[in-house]
C-alpha cells in the first residue's frame, strides 16, 4: 500500500550509471453490434477497469450525447453507460490512443483512465482483520480496498469484496475508533490488492454510495499528480449537493493540493496527516482547499488516509460541530496545513519543516535529468579498459547532480516519484546484466547478487553525498567511487578484467 514514491530516485540512477561505466491514424471497425451496457444496472466494471499502469491505457472516458462515434471506432471491446458518459475498453493500448486522438480532435470531452490510489506510506495494513459493525449506526460508505466486516459491500473491481489488502478495513477500524462504534460501514471497494484503482472505479463507487442512501463517504484516496478526473469531481459535487458529507484524503506527495483530484475539491472536507508531536507531517499534501488535520499514524502506518479516518470517525461523533472540538494548531483559525482543527495529536502547537518541503513534482524537469543527461554522460564515456576514463566519467556524473542539486535532494527525499524508479529498472535490465555476465568468469547467479549489492552501495553513496552540508568535491568523490567498485568487483572475482567490457556493445 505504500506509495513508494520515497528516497531512491536520482541515488539509484546514479549508482547504475556508476556500475555502468565501471563494466565498461483511426480506421472504423467492421464491428456494428458492440454492445453498451447501462451503468444504473451494471454497477460491476470488472470487465472495465483492472489498470496496470498510470501513463497508458486500453481504456477512455467520453462525454458525448452521439454514441455512433464511439460505437465506430476500431477495436471497441465493450461500453458502459453512465447518463452522457461511456467507459470504453479496447483491445489494444494502440487503438485506445488512436481513438483518444480521434475524438479529441472532434472537441469531445475524454480522459484516459489513469490510476487512483491509496494514501499510506507502509507496505500493508495489516493491523486489523476484521472490524465489529454497528449496523444502528451512520451509514458510512468506505470507498476503498474493501472491509472485512462491513454491514454491507460492494466491489467494481471484479476482485471481490474482500479486503486482500488491509487497507480498508483499518480505515473502518479507525472511524470505528473515533466515533466511539456510531458507524454502520458499507464498504465500496474500488481498489485492488495493491490499493491501486482508476477514475472510472472511483466514479463508479461514488454513484453506487449517492444510490445506497448514505449519509457519509470516507476517500483515503487521491489521484496522480495533474490527472484529469473531471468526472469523479463532478460525482463527488452532486454528492455533497445531495446532503451526503465526503471527506478526502490530502494525499501524501508533499505538494499544493490543487494538483490533485480529489484533494482539491472545495466541496469536500480534506485532510492533512501532523506527527504525534504536532509538526505537520513532511510527506502530507496542503493548500487552500484543506478543512482539517489529524495524527497521520495508526501502528506501524501512515499517511494522511489515517488522517482522514480519523476526521471521518469524529465527525460522526460532533457533526458539524467538528470545527469546535480539535486543537487549533499553525497559524490562529485556519491555516492551509492544519485546516480549521487538528484531531489526536497531544501538542499545542505545530511546526512546518524548517527547510520547507522537498517534493519532485516542483521539478517539472526531472525525466529530462533522467532521460537525457545520465544516458548523454554513458554516451560520452562508454565502457573502457582505462581506469582513468573511469574515474572522469564518474567526476562528469557527480557534477551533472551538484549542477541539478535541488531536484536530486527532492528525488531521494520521501517524495520521488515511482515511475522514475522503474525507468530505472528497465535501464538497467537493456544495458547492465549483459555486462555483469560477460565480464566474469563465476556462477551467473552469483553475479546477479554481486550486481545488487553494488547498486545498494551505489544508492547510499550517492545519498550521504547529495545530503551531506561538508560533501566532498566531483573529482575526489570519482576517486573513491572508481576504487570502490573495481575494488569490489575484483573482491568477488579474481578473473575479472575491465578490458573484457569494451568489447561489450551497449
Amino acid at each position: 500500500m505504500k506509495n513508494r514514491i520515497r528516497k531512491t530516485g536520482v541515488v539509484m540512477i546514479a549508482a547504475l550509471a556508476l556500475i555502468i561505466t565501471s563494466l565498461g491514424f483511426i480506421h472504423y471497425n467492421n464491428e456494428k453490434n458492440v454492445k453498451i451496457s447501462d451503468f444504473t444496472q451494471q454497477m460491476n466494471l470488472a470487465d472495465y477497469n483492472t489498470l496496470t499502469d498510470n501513463s497508458s491505457s486500453n481504456k477512455i472516458i467520453v462525454s458525448a450525447k452521439n454514441k455512433k462515434d464511439i460505437k465506430k471506432l476500431e477495436g471497441v471491446k465493450n461500453i458502459i453507460k453512465s447518463n452522457d458518459l461511456y467507459f470504453v475498453t479496447f483491445d489494444s493500448v494502440k487503438n485506445s490512443d488512436n481513438a483518444y486522438e480521434k475524438l479529441k480532435s472532434k472537441k469531445i470531452s475524454i480522459n484516459k483512465d489513469l490510476k487512483v490510489s491509496v494514501q499510506d506510506n507502509e507496505e500493508s495494513s495489516d493491523t486489523v482483520s476484521k472490524i465489529t459493525n454497528n449496523e444502528k449506526g451512520t451509514r458510512v460508505a468506505v470507498i476503498d480496498t474493501g472491509v472485512n466486516g462491513a454491514g454491507e459491500s460492494y466491489d467494481v473491481t471484479g476482485e471481490g469484496t474482500s479486503d486482500l489488502s488491509g487497507h480498508g478495513t483499518e480505515m473502518a477500524k479507525i472511524i470505528e475508533e473515533t466515533s466511539d462504534n456510531g458507524a454502520n460501514i458499507i464498504s465500496i471497494k474500488a481498489f485492488d490488492k495493491n490499493g491501486d484503482g482508476s477514475i472510472a472505479s472511483l466514479y463508479a463507487a461514488i454513484e453506487l454510495a449517492r444510490e445506497l442512501d448514505v449519509k457519509v463517504i470516507n476517500l483515503s484516496a487521491t489521484t496522480g499528480y495533474k490527472v484529469n478526473a473531471d468526472y469523479v469531481v463532478d460525482a463527488i459535487k452532486e454528492a455533497t449537493k445531495s446532503g451526503i458529507k465526503v471527506i478526502c484524503a490530502a494525499g501524501n506527495y508533499s505538494a499544493d493540493v490543487k494538483y490533485f483530484a480529489t484533494a482539491n475539491i472545495k466541496e469536500a472536507d480534506v485532510v492533512t496527516a501532523v506527527e504525534e508531536n504536532g509538526d505537520f507531517a513532511a510527506y502530507s499534501n496542503f493548500g487552500e482547499t484543506v478543512d482539517y488535520s489529524a495524527l497521520g499514524t495508526y501502528g506501524n502506518d501512515s499517511g494522511t488516509s489515517i488522517a482522514t479516518a480519523r476526521v471521518t470517525g469524529y465527525y460522526l461523533k460532533y457533526g458539524d460541530d467538528l470545527k469546535n472540538q480539535g486543537k487549533d494548531l499553525g497559524n490562529e483559525g485556519w491555516d492551509q496545513y492544519f485546516g480549521n482543527a487538528t484531531f489526536d495529536v497531544d501538542a499545542e502547537e505545530g511546526k512546518l519543516p524548517e527547510d520547507g518541503f522537498a517534493s519532485v513534482l516542483f521539478h517539472g524537469d526531472w525525466k529530462k535529468l533522467s532521460d537525457k543527461e545520465f544516458k548523454n554522460a554513458i554516451d560520452l564515456y562508454p565502457p573502457t579498459n582505462s581506469e582513468e576514463e573511469m574515474c572522469r566519467f564518474f567526476e562528469h556524473i557527480y557534477n551533472i547532480l551538484n549542477d541539478n542539486r535541488e531536484i536530486c535532494v527532492a528525488l531521494v527525499s520521501e517524495n520521488g516519484d515511482i515511475s522514475f524508479i522503474r525507468q530505472v529498472e528497465t535501464f538497467v535490465s537493456e544495458r547492465i546484466k549483459k555486462i555483469f555476465e560477460s565480464g566474469m568468469v563465476k556462477n551467473v547467479y552469483d553475479v546477479r547478487y554481486v550486481f545488487d549489492f553494488c547498486i545498494s552501495g551505489g544508492m547510499g553513496l550517492f545519498k550521504h553525498w547529495l545530503t551531506d552540508e561538508n560533501a566532498l568535491e566531483p573529482a575526489h568523490m570519482a576517486k573513491i567511487t572508481t576504487d570502490m567498485v573495481v575494488g569490489t568487483l575484483k573482491s568477488f572475482d579474481n578473473n575479472f578484467r575491465v578490458s573484457d567490457y569494451s568489447k561489450i556493445k551497449l
